[in-house]
This record gives structure tokens, sequence and C-alpha cells, in this order.
């Protein structure tokens, strides 16, 4: 069965339970909608940033099994990324940043659209197979990933999610959190750090940006704590493509990444482990 037909059925099945069933937080005010809607999208950013990013991709990182598949649910359900698919091509972006190879550069696409099409392009570069055997050659295949994940990728942020926000918080609640869900991956975690954190650092936009390293690339971070925290540390881009190894992604004292924040809790909680730190020196 196709995707459409079972994103269908599943949103139609939670429409119909409705109408006999009050959502489970039914008549909220605005503003825990907007915090219920927070906590989500942050999830999914978490998630994204601490197991594909730090973890998969550069193996800063380790997790314990069952945590791994807390966030392995989590991404499949607010993303419809494929691991292997997303490793290989952030994997191929690093020695290749901002050239010609590079499968999301805005100094060849633009930075328009790179923040329009982010995710196309990842799935772009992702349909080549010598990309996943090349960069993803060391990340599993189980059985999961080749009943599931895999397979119904979408399934996840296209039925089984929306099918959920319709159920715990009403049709037009549950509906608009959907909405942000959809627009806050492609267009905010992928587009934008892909697009600015790579088109600011040699055009003049300092009071934007910021170069801590001298990288070959055109990797900068962003000035504002607002993005740095939305994006768990990923706008600190400059600190990452000198660093990649490291599970901090930062230099400075006024840098922040709610990346490393997560991991040192999950560390006292002994839920992540081996965990790597670059010694990091700046030049400004």
């Amino acid at each position: 069965m196709g995707l459409l037909p079972i994103s269908v059925i599943l949103v139609a099945t939670a429409l119909l339970l409705k109408t006999s069933w009050f959502p489970v937080f039914p008549g909220l005010g605005f503003w825990w909608y907007v915090a219920i809607t927070f906590v989500l999208v942050m999830a999914s950013t978490f998630s994204a940033t601490l197991y594909l990013h730090r973890s998969l991709a550069h193996k800063s990182v380790t997790f314990v099994v069952w945590f791994e598949h807390v966030l392995r649910i989590c991404i499949w359900l607010t993303t419809g990324m494929r691991r292997r698919e997303w490793v290989a091509v952030h994997r191929k972006h690093h020695p290749f940043a901002d050239r010609k190879e590079d499968p999301h550069t805005p100094a060849f696409q633009g930075v328009w659209h790179v923040v329009r099409y982010g995710l196309q392009l990842y799935r772009k570069e992702a349909a080549n197979p010598n990309t996943i055997a090349t960069y993803a050659h060391d990340i599993p295949f189980d059985w999961i990933d080749r009943r599931l994940y895999h397979p119904f990728s979408n399934v996840g942020i296209f039925g089984i999610l929306p099918a959920l926000y319709l159920l715990f918080f009403g049709s037009l609640p549950g509906f608009v959190i959907w909405i942000v869900q959809m627009f806050w991956f492609p267009y905010v975690v992928v587009g934008f750090v892909n697009a600015f954190s790579h088109s600011l650092g040699k055009k003049g936009f300092g009071f934007l940006s910021y170069r801590n390293h001298n990288t070959p690339d055109l990797s900068v971070n962003l000035w504002f704590w607002l993005f740095s925290f939305l994006t768990c540390g990923e706008t600190n881009h400059n600190c990452h493509h000198a660093h990649p190894a490291s599970a901090q992604i930062k230099c400075r004292r006024s840098e922040i990444d709610p990346g490393w924040w997560a991991i040192v809790l999950l560390k006292y909680l002994r839920i992540a482990r081996d965990i790597k730190i670059a010694k990091c020196e700046y030049s400004e």
C-alpha cells in the first residue's frame, strides 16, 4: 500500500474517532498551544542534532540503545528522514563545502534556493547510490530500517503524526501544529542553517555573522542567540566546520549550544557516553 492511501486512512480514522471521543487536551488556551508546538518542534530538532548529526555522522557521542530508538522514532514521525541517506549527504558536504560537489551550497545554488529546496537537495543527492556507498558504509541498515523506516519513511509525518495531533488537540489546533511541524525541519533546521550559515561570511554581513576560524569554506556563526537556541547550536556553523568531530558546537563563552546542554544531562543520566570534545582555539 502506498503513502497516500495509508495517510488518508490514518487521518480519516482520527477524524472518525474524534466524533465520539473528545480530544485529550480540549479547549486549551492559545499560549498553551504555542508552548506545546514549541516543545514538539524542538523535540524533532534535538533528535536530529543529537542522533543524525553528532552521533551518527560525526561519531562524537554514543547513546544507549533504547534512547537511540526513541530518537529514531521521533525522527521518523517528525521529519521523514532516512538515517543512512542523511548521514551520507552530510558527510559529503564537509570535504566539498561550498564547492560544486557540495550537495547544498548557496555559493552555487543560491541562498533562497537552498532555503526553499533544502530537503529536496538532500534527497536528490541521496538518490545517488555512490554517495550512500562511499559516505554511509558504516551506518547499519537493520530490520526496522528495512521493514518500516525506509519503505514507509513518509507515513509517520504525513499519516501517523497528523492523526495523533487531531486526536490529542482537536481538528484546528492539531492541523495547525502539524503544519508548523511540516515547515520547521525542511525550512528552518535544514534550509535556513545550510543557506545562511554558508552565505554571509565573505559578503559584508558582519552585523549578522562572524568567523572564529579561518576555514577554507564560507561557514560562519550567526550572531543572534535565538538562532542558536532554535537550532540547538547548529548555527555555530564555523565552529562545527573547524571541529566536526566535536560533540560541542561552540568556542566562545558567548555562544550557546543547547544540543551540548542535552548531551551533558544525558551523560549525567548515563545515557550518553564516548563524548568527544575539541580543544577550541579560534582566531578573531
